[in-house]
């Protein structure tokens, strides 16, 4: 019996399809056999089997000479797509977290656990000559959000003391649980406090929820635009969707009472996460002068 087993041959495939009591796998060999179905077969999963696996020990040279011709042809497709698939799996897997700058020119960087930028893609038309010339991938956040703020005080967009740099900032919920992504958001949060000091550039930054992330890509805005727009549906403020798209960060603001973004906690009740205001300069303090009376 031992001997038998031994001279079994062996197969190896991928499974293309799953089916009630059966799995149909493509092998190396550019053949398609039917397994009898197991716990834990999934569709693209690589397998070994003999021939007490199959389903039908005929089955072999029933479909050989109708699929034959198109064996070559499924195999590439089915190589193809099990690549395609793990590439995206590695890409979404290194995206740790997810950083808008605002300007007037709107971008949105994606960067990894260790901070460094694996995409950047342009929110508005202002941003792509920008972006096209910082060409931030692969940067470490720093050195990408320093040279973005660079080439936006050389193209005009950053001219003067009045000018607000709107940072937003959300951790990729689905890989981290909550302290981690409270420790995340806060070494994130450094780092761009850091940048737009060494920048001269007055900033607010507006940590994000991934849930409002969404909601803001649903209405083709960075997180901070969204924050900020509806914040003042809140308030009653008179600024529509164009305008929370359209209008520099500066004039959005202005539109709103500043303050009320300037807020360290989180209103446990709030659905949006606050803006952490922070001056580019410390504020100095002023002793009131008295005038003595005789």
């Amino acid at each position: 019996m031992n001997g038998a087993q031994n001279n079994m041959s062996h197969y190896t495939g991928i499974i293309l399809k799953l089916e009630s009591d059966r799995a149909i796998v493509l092998t190396d060999g550019l053949d398609f056999m039917e397994l009898k179905l197991k716990p834990g077969m999934q569709r693209g999963q690589h397998v070994i089997f003999d021939e007490s696996d199959l389903y039908s020990a005929g089955l072999i040279t029933r479909y050989k000479s109708i699929i034959m011709p198109f064996s070559a042809f499924a195999a590439a497709a089915a190589v193809f797509l099990v690549i395609l698939f793990s590439l995206r799996f590695v890409s979404i897997s290194q995206e740790y977290a997810y950083i808008d700058v605002d300007i007037n020119p709107s971008i949105g960087l994606v960067i990894d656990k260790k901070e460094k930028v694996i995409d950047a893609k342009p929110l508005n038309n202002d941003a792509k000559p920008i972006l096209d010339e910082a060409a931030p991938k692969d940067m470490p956040l720093y050195d990408a959000l320093s040279k973005i703020l660079d080439i936006s005080k050389k193209n005009g967009y950053i001219n003067s003391a009045d000018n607000i740099v709107l940072f937003s900032a959300s951790i990729n919920s689905g890989r981290n649980n909550v302290s981690e992504s409270d420790k995340g958001i806060q070494e994130i949060i450094s780092t761009l406090k850091d940048v737009a000091k060494e920048a001269g550039v007055k900033f607010e930054i507006i940590p994000s929820t991934e849930e409002d992330r969404q909601k803001a890509l649903d209405q083709n805005l960075s997180m901070g635009r969204y924050a900020i727009y509806v914040k003042a549906v809140e308030e009653g403020v008179n600024l529509n969707l164009e305008d929370a798209r359209n209008l520099s960060v500066s004039e959005i603001l202005g539109k709103l009472n500043i303050g009320k973004f300037a807020i360290s906690d989180t209103p446990a009740d709030s659905g949006i996460m606050p803006a952490i205001s922070v001056p580019s300069e410390p504020v100095p303090s002023v002793t009131p002068a008295y005038t003595a009376v005789p």
